[in-house]
């Protein structure tokens, strides 16, 4: 884990200062070169284009970003927490130092202030709401304390300043690159016979549509794509790739933790990509409960959203950190059957189908 926290605080600054340098070159007219700045260093120009046509606040976005970065070391505290919780029949360390060396490196240190370590917010005993970290070192910046709780859904306890930031910070973050790493999920295979044309295709947590403008060439002229997230400013970015590329079937939908947004029978494919960490509880592993979740009513929603015979494909990379925990039976009890549960690689993917003869929209199949 914390391998994966100093990368992720190390890689972007670079990504941004590509982008700077880019638009420094076009204000000069280089445009060729902007171009190749821009390939080399793996930035879409759609995502160029939108740092600059919106106008961001450079200043408040940085604030933003730092948080973020706070924000994401709490992440891996916390499901280090999770984890010693779970080998110790569910009781928690008195103290933060307890996690070093076996579940941290080191207690994190909150890259703003320098100097800060989480280890003095923390109360090992919240009831309930599990334990709580905290950080106040952003007030300067003007971002209120940091903190993550277990029944925290990302984008649900962010900050206003974080929420307003959300697009450019996912698109900091390196998001918008992973379209270019090969999808087999979305393809036909054992289970699943893939994005077909004309299929009503729901990209659930869609972020800044990583996946979601490739479903859209999968499906065709003939069908839809719901790009779905709780966080309305990351679909704002999706509305301009979609308006400019154009992909004209793609509508965003803002969700909330408890309730996908779309109508009854209204959805062929439904994909979660990245939104949980998966727990496989048929083989007795247990998913650390330190806390109230929504799982349950938001399966329950999107049950509800996909039509008999249609089907959920769930893909969770097997390093994930997420600190939201979903199992095989929260599908189970949802009504989502079992088609192919594939555990292990790079990626756990598992598959579903709702019971009933396959109802289709658009285009036969």
């Amino acid at each position: 884990m914390s391998k994966a926290l100093r990368e992720f605080q190390a890689a972007r600054p670079i990504h941004l200062a590509a982008l700077y340098a880019a638009w420094c070159l076009e204000s000069k007219g280089s445009i060729e070169e902007r171009d190749s700045l821009l390939s080399a260093a793996g930035v879409d120009p759609f995502e160029y284009r939108f740092y600059f046509d919106t106008g961001v606040d450079q200043r408040r976005m940085l604030a933003a970003m730092q948080a973020l970065r706070c924000r994401s070391q709490l992440w891996f505290v916390q499901s280090a927490l999770r984890i010693y919780s779970a080998e110790h029949d569910g009781a928690l360390p008195p103290s933060l130092d307890a996690l070093v060396p076996q579940w941290l490196d080191a207690v994190p240190i909150c890259p703003t202030s320098g100097d800060l370590r989480y280890a003095a917010s923390y109360q090992p005993d919240r009831g309930a709401a599990g334990p709580r970290l905290s950080c106040g070192a952003h007030s300067r910046a003007g971002v209120p304390s940091v903190e993550f709780s277990n029944n925290v859904v990302d984008g649900v306890g962010l900050s206003a300043l974080e929420r307003e930031f959300q697009a450019y910070i996912q698109l900091n973050t390196g998001l918008l690159q992973k379209r270019k790493s090969p999808h087999p999920w979305l393809d036909a295979g054992p289970g699943y016979p893939g994005i077909r044309a004309g299929r009503v295709v729901a990209d659930i947590g869609c972020g800044v549509g990583t996946y979601t403008f490739e479903m859209a060439q999968r499906a065709g002229n003939l069908g839809t794509i719901y790009a779905v997230d709780i966080v309305p400013q990351v679909l704002d970015f999706v509305r301009y790739v979609a308006e400019r590329a154009p992909y004209p079937t793609v509508k965003t939908v803002v969700s909330t933790p408890r309730d996908v947004s779309l109508p009854a029978g209204s959805v062929d494919d439904a994909f979660l990509i990245s939104v949980f960490k998966v727990i496989d509880d048929r083989v007795g592993a247990v998913a650390p409960n330190l806390g109230a979740s929504d799982v349950e009513p938001f399966l329950r929603s999107l049950r509800r959203a996909v039509r008999p015979g249609g089907y959920l494909v769930v893909v969770a990379p097997t390093t994930s950190t997420n600190p939201t925990f979903i199992t095989t039976s929260d599908f189970a009890r949802a009504g989502f059957e079992p088609v192919r549960l594939s555990f292990g690689g790079r990626d756990n993917v598992l598959i579903y189908r709702v019971r009933g003869p396959e109802k289709v929209s658009g285009a036969s199949r």
